[in-house]
């Protein structure tokens, strides 16, 4: 099994983009879990799911297609493929 710190290493993507891929990928932990525990080994499928979250934002595609969302002017707005960014 992978820790957090060790599946934030293994791409190379900005520590912060990093950060909330893992949070897309593993419903419920925080930004201050992952900084307070980084220790803390993910679940599989959480892994799997932040690879291929990696995977996708590596290849290009916008962080803001991969969350689903996007905050503008403090107001969070659902977004997709359809939503020109």
């Amino acid at each position: 099994m992978l820790t957090i710190e060790q599946a934030l290493r293994r791409h190379e993507l900005p520590r912060l983009e990093a950060r909330m891929l893992l949070m897309q990928a593993w419903p419920g932990l925080t930004h201050a879990a992952i900084i307070g525990h980084p220790e803390r080994e993910l679940p599989d499928d959480a892994a799997a799911a932040f690879g291929a979250l990696a995977a996708r934002r590596l290849a290009g595609e916008p962080i803001a297609y991969l969350l689903g969302e996007r905050e503008f002017y403090g107001r969070d707005f659902r977004v997709s493929p359809a939503v020109l960014i």
